[in-house]
């Protein structure tokens, strides 16, 4: 350690003579340029010289604290390497720097990126920084260093590095480049160099990285001891000046400048500031000339020696004397303090708490016997130690985060943490730490007087458990509790509580009834409070709680119990209140659901009478439509008879047609979704309505013909307009008025959207419109809900417009309303247009009837039917054999299944139904087509007709088109 020392005093003695001389050079070679302050030099151009003279004064932005390199010293001057090649520049380029003083380097960037300051000096380039930065030449070239503790004795790389915690400075530039060339590594940033040496020092980190001068300096400056170099790293720290990216004129300058610096006045700069060796090592002529001087001041040192030597003689003669009292003196000194520190470890010895003392490496010095006996470790195994091994890993953090805040003018600092104990069991610690500094503030040591508090720790928990259970508990019952001072203050409210009242539990706490409900029902509840602790026993009373925003009102049921202290004192009351606004209002419920199971079944018996009615009537027009189509046939173009058959034909189908809306107006489910026209459905529909509307209501239509396809149910259209209609017919019964119903196509793009669950693109916009009384805001948000009316209960359910609703969102669609008190009602619906192609389906209406010469059984229980079918069956050429009994058809099929091609029966028939003989049929001849005719179409059946081996269904009546495609289409695909 003495020889350290000596080494160190012997080297500075070097540098000091170093930089004497070269002092003196620089002060002459300065001199020589001082003169030329002020006048622009020759290696400028013209150009250069206007700019400088355009710009009297730049702006300097120094970094306030990156010494030895730039900084602002005791009397706040500028100072350091990049100062003095700052003040060289403006003597050779005849310029001025303004030095701008900032709080911090991040200041500086900020303040450079705002045009505020105009040069940065010592500034490494980065990609980051090219974004707003120029940078001449730089000038200065530092190793960039690795630097631990100095208990690590490997040699370290940046590859190494990986998986160890690093730290950097934050806002260096060679952090970006570490960074960009080294991604993967773990590094952690602060805001100066003291903050990140004294984390490697306590060990809180691996590594500290950065350039070797300043790293150095501040080792030096801070006393620590405990860290090393332990690695270089790659690229080393190249700086210089930066110029804002809009001024590359002064880049031009500045960088002709500093080739004008020359290699004496750059070493100079070094060896003023750098006391690592940063430059190659003296030249062989330098080190005779130096060591020649030593000699002659050995040989001095030498002959100084032999003259004192006898002098020294006489006075170590008369000193002995002397030294042997103080020996004496010493030696009871000694004693008595043996004696002192003796009392001192018995006492320490003897406490039941567990002491410590540890280094600034935090390894342990000392340690007392009880601290022994927990661990279960004897000194010389603890001694020496880190005190991490003994902590749980969670805590370590903690720790020296606390230990952070020790200083020599503060107090002891309390830390409780985990350690591991000798029996291996996890115990809770209370440490009480003070820390013991040197002269210059640099931790010498800290002592350490700990107790375990487990059992204390244990029952802390287990109160905040049973706190957390009890507050589970009372937030998990349905009813609202609370709590409240006998000045009716609360206290305390579950969730309950603060869902029905709206506020969270922090808004209620601290206050009254008064705070967040209206007065009259605070003094109600005032009332009650005050009643049950008059009483001294629970009160039971019935509240209702009224919004007044829109009139709904709820009831509570409340118990309130009177709390008294353990001497007797009343101190408050608790309340407990459960929401029965159910139970009362439960009748009525029942009675409404009552009204709508009657209503479904009224509406069921419609169903099926109107089933019945179709299939009857379907069979009166069948005969009449067929037969009218052959007589159409038979008659010329010129026939007189043939308007009258056509007006029979019309009538035929419009009669189906008006089947068809009876059944849609009584049918439950709704069929497949398929492409259509709704034009023609909203004619129909506006027929039907037209007959229910009184003569006071116009109704008026417009429907664009060009509208296109849409993907949907006819049956769920024809009950949209019925039930928009109605409303609207409803909303003018009283005062008359004008009904519109309109059909148009739109484009609806990004900005238009009128629900956020449509996307832009062509919609159907079909819109209805009345005259009527119209609607405010708050009725039109609740009309879509089910089974709310305004209507009296004679005249609807409240599901028309829920039903609506519905349909147009499965469908991918929209619905609009606007509406105002006095000025009607305007409901838009949007239903998204198909693509596919709409036309080739009317084209294969228009194709040419096809008739065949194959065998066909007939079966229908209708004679008029069963003979029209067979004339018609055989005019397209085909051979029929008819009957009107299923099990005769079914005989004659058993006797020769081969010889028919095909069978058509009859849904409805007597003894056999037609599903059945289809059945039975397949049974004989699996392989046998057959097609199913019916007055009544019904949904479930026909989603069965596949899987009973039935190859196509037909609905009454039947046009000879139509049913000639439907045979050719199962003949040809058989």
């Amino acid at each position: 350690m003495k020889s350290n020392k000596e080494f160190q005093i012997g080297s500075r003695l070097i540098w000091l003579m170093f930089y004497l001389f070269f002092s003196i050079s620089i002060f002459a070679g300065l001199s020589d340029v001082s003169g030329n302050e002020g006048a622009y030099p020759s290696i400028l151009t013209d150009n250069e010289k206007a700019w400088l003279k355009a710009h009297p004064i730049i702006k300097l932005a120094p970094d306030p604290e990156f010494k030895p390199i730039e900084f602002f010293d005791e009397k706040g001057i500028y100072s350091g390497v990049a100062a003095d090649y700052a003040q060289l520049l403006e003597k050779k380029l005849g310029i001025k720097f303004e030095i701008v003083q900032c709080a911090d380097w991040d200041d500086v960037t900020q303040r450079i990126k705002n045009r505020e300051v105009d040069v940065l000096n010592a500034v490494v380039k980065t990609p980051q920084r090219e974004a707003y930065l120029t940078f001449p030449p730089p000038y200065l070239k530092l190793p960039s260093v690795i630097i631990a503790r100095k208990s690590v004795n490997a040699h370290l790389t940046l590859e190494m590095l990986k998986g160890m915690k690093i730290v950097m400075v934050s806002g260096y530039g060679y952090v970006d480049l570490i960074r960009n060339k080294y991604p993967d590594l773990n590094i952690e940033l602060v805001p100066e160099l003291k903050t990140a040496l004294r984390k490697v020092s306590f060990g809180m980190v691996d590594a500290f990285v950065g350039d070797m001068a300043t790293t150095s300096f501040y080792i030096e400056s801070e006393g620590i001891t405990n860290l090393k170099l332990v690695g270089e790293t790659d690229p080393p720290n190249i700086s210089g000046f930066a110029i804002r990216s809009d001024w590359p004129e002064l880049n031009d300058i500045l960088g002709k400048g500093m080739a004008q610096i020359n290699k004496d006045e750059k070493k100079a700069i070094y060896q003023k500031w750098l006391y690592l060796a940063v430059e190659p090592g003296m030249s062989i002529k330098e080190f005779k000339r130096y060591a020649l001087i030593a000699t002659g001041i050995i040989i001095c040192i030498i002959a100084s020696f032999l003259i004192l030597n006898r002098q020294l003689k006489r006075s170590v003669n008369l000193k002995t004397k002397d030294l042997k009292r103080e020996i004496d003196e010493h030696r009871r000194t000694e004693q008595s303090l043996q004696e002192s520190q003796n009392r001192y470890k018995s006492l320490i010895e003897n406490q039941t708490e567990l002491v410590c003392v540890f280094n600034n490496d935090g390894e342990f010095t000392f340690v007392n016997q009880v601290f022994c006996i927990f661990f279960n470790k004897s000194k010389n195994e603890l001694i020496g130690k880190e005190w991490k091994s003994l902590s749980v890993a969670e805590d370590i953090s903690i720790i020296q985060e606390k230990w952070m805040t020790l200083a020599p003018s503060n107090k002891a600092v309390v830390i409780e943490n985990r350690v591991c104990s000798g029996e291996g069991k996890i115990h809770w610690m209370q440490f009480v730490n003070k820390g013991f500094f040197d002269e210059s503030g640099n931790l010498i040591e800290i002592q350490s007087v700990g107790r375990d508090i487990t059992e204390r720790k244990k029952a802390e928990e287990a109160l905040e458990q049973s706190e957390t259970y009890l507050r589970t508990l009372i937030n998990t019952i349905p009813d609202l509790v609370w709590l409240k001072n006998e000045a009716g203050i609360y206290l305390f409210c579950n969730s309950r509580f603060e869902r029905f009242f709206g506020a969270k539990e922090e808004k209620i706490v601290g206050k009254t009834d008064y705070d967040f409900v209206d007065k009259a029902l605070a003094d109600f509840f005032r009332k009650h409070d005050k009643l049950a602790m008059a009483k001294g026993a629970p009160s039971i009373n019935e509240e209702e709680v009224t919004y007044a925003d829109d009139g709904h009102h709820e009831i509570l049921e409340t118990i309130k119990m009177p709390l008294h202290d353990s001497e007797g004192q009343l101190i408050g009351v608790l309340g407990i209140a459960r929401d029965i606004t159910e139970r009362k209002y439960a009748e009525d419920e029942r009675k409404k659901l009552e009204g709508q199971l009657r209503q479904s079944q009224k509406m069921e018996s419609v169903g099926s009478l109107a089933g019945g009615i179709a299939h009857d009537f379907n069979n009166i027009l069948f005969p009449i439509v067929g037969h009218t189509e052959m007589l159409l046939e038979d008659v010329s173009a010129d026939s007189p008879f043939r308007d009258g058959l056509n007006q029979i034909y019309a009538g035929a189908l419009r009669a189906s047609e008006l089947v068809k809306q009876i059944l849609t107006f009584s049918r439950q489910k709704s069929g497949e979704l398929k492409l259509i026209k709704i034009q023609h459905i909203m004619k129909e529909a506006l027929k039907l309505i037209r007959s229910t509307t009184p003569t006071t209501i116009e109704i008026k239509q417009d429907i664009k013909t060009d509208c296109g396809v849409i993907k949907a149910d006819p049956t769920q259209i024809h009950q949209i307009i019925i039930n928009l209609t109605t409303n609207a017919h409803h909303a003018m019964e009283k005062t008359g008025g004008e009904l519109k119903v309109s059909l148009m196509e739109v484009d609806i793009g990004e900005l238009d959207l009128i629900d956020p669950d449509i996307k832009s693109g062509t919609y159907a916009c079909l819109s209805v419109t009345d005259t009527g009384k119209g609607m405010n805001k708050e009725l039109i948000q609740k009309i879509f809900d089910p089974f709310f009316t305004t209507k009296e209960k004679s005249r609807g359910t409240g599901m028309g417009l829920a039903v609506v609703h519905g349909i147009v969102k499965n469908m991918g669609g929209a619905i609009q309303v606007y509406s105002e008190l006095g000025k009607g009602s305007e409901f838009k619906i949007y239903f998204p247009i198909e693509t596919s192609s709409f036309d080739q389906q009317s084209i294969k209406m228009h194709e040419t009837i096809q008739g065949g010469m194959e065998q066909i059984l007939l079966i229908d229980d209708e004679t008029a039917i069963l003979t029209m079918e067979k004339q018609l069956l055989e005019r397209l050429g085909y051979h029929v054999t008819s009957h009107t009994s299923s099990l005769k058809a079914l005989e004659v099929f058993r006797d020769s299944p081969d010889k028919f091609d095909l069978v058509i029966t009859d849904m409805a028939m007597p003894n056999m139904p037609g599903d059945k003989l289809s059945a039975e049929l397949t049974k004989i001849r699996s392989d046998i087509p057959i097609l199913l005719c019916t007055g009544f179409s019904e949904t479930l059946f026909e989603e069965k007709a596949e899987s009973l081996g039935i190859n196509g269904f037909l609905l009454k009546p039947i046009v000879m088109k139509n049913l000639s495609h439907k045979i050719r289409e199962v003949l040809d695909k058989n």
